[in-house]
């Protein structure tokens, strides 16, 4: 019977020292920032960073350049035409020389090769040659 009893005993003593696993336990959510996780990534997120913000800054670069030479001046060719029915073709040339824009560069050559065969306008126009 002292078996017995010993063996109730340790029993009792094992439950006590056991947890509880009826208790739900919840994970506890840990809080990272960006850059810590920037950081823990290696060098590799630091090229990763630089290069991203190098692609915006040509995004935007590119971007800005378009549409600056998308813009057209209403005025200009109404402006080239008059000086070319005036016969001020050094003033159109001059017009042309100062506006810094595709369209400007186009007329120019047009305008250089005045008095040429049209054929030999367009070709020029065309391949932008000096």
């Amino acid at each position: 019977m002292s078996i017995l009893l010993s063996l109730q005993t340790v029993g009792a003593q094992t439950a006590e020292q056991m947890p509880d696993l009826t208790a739900v336990t919840t994970p506890t959510e840990a809080e990272i920032n960006v850059i810590d996780l920037a950081m823990k990534g290696g060098w590799i997120m630091v090229v990763l960073v630089l290069l991203s913000m190098m692609a915006c800054y040509i995004f935007i670069q590119r971007l800005m350049i378009i549409r600056r030479a998308g813009q057209e001046d209403e005025n200009f060719m109404n402006r080239i035409k008059d000086y070319i029915h005036e016969g001020k073709v050094d003033s159109a040339l001059n017009l042309c020389r100062s506006t810094n824009t595709p369209y400007a560069r186009m007329i120019e050559k047009g305008i250089t090769r005045l008095g040429r065969p049209m054929n030999d306008v367009l070709v020029a126009i065309e391949t932008l040659e000096t």
